[in-house]
């Protein structure tokens, strides 16, 4: 399931803005056509991203599920941190904080869809849908561009 969403630039948001403004029923559609960042093998698993296996306790290989956590359009405005040197409304961040807040809305999607489904009926069926192919249909990839997997570098098997 997918909330259409899109991403444009400050000229084209203007456009867009002033469309609204200028009839009294504006439309429009969104055609899911994937992210378009100009890079064929996104998603990538971000050289920051949390993985296994836990330090204190090698058998636990966490976290369970990865999302997109790199440069999401984020919810405070720049003019609360005074910055004047950009076109920008809204601020750009990354981060495990951002990648939560797609997991938990997913997860809350198919709570809503299936109210009876338990925490853990709902983390088994986000794991076994998971993607694990990126645009171009081959394994999505790391910061170094290796198969992405659970483990940091230090411990990959091989």
């Amino acid at each position: 399931m997918y909330s259409p969403a899109a991403h444009v630039s400050y000229t084209a948001g203007m456009s867009i803005k002033a469309y609204t403004n200028s009839t009294p029923s504006p439309t429009a559609t969104i055609l899911f056509k994937g992210t378009i960042i100009g890079k064929k093998s996104a998603p990538e698993v971000a050289g920051f991203s949390s993985r296994g296996p836990n330090v204190q306790s090698p058998g636990i290989l966490k976290p369970d599920i990865i999302g997109p956590g790199v440069n999401i359009l984020a919810a405070w405005p720049f003019s609360i941190e005074n910055i004047t040197n950009t076109k920008s409304t809204f601020n750009m961040i990354s981060g495990t904080s951002m990648a939560c807040l797609h997991l938990s809305g997913v997860a809350a999607l198919m709570k809503s869809s299936h109210p009876d489904w338990s925490p853990a009926a709902i983390k088994s069926a986000i794991m076994i849908t998971a993607e694990i192919l990126n645009r171009e249909n081959k394994p999505i990839v790391d910061e170094k561009l290796i198969q992405a997997n659970a483990f940091y570098d230090w411990c990959r098997p091989g």
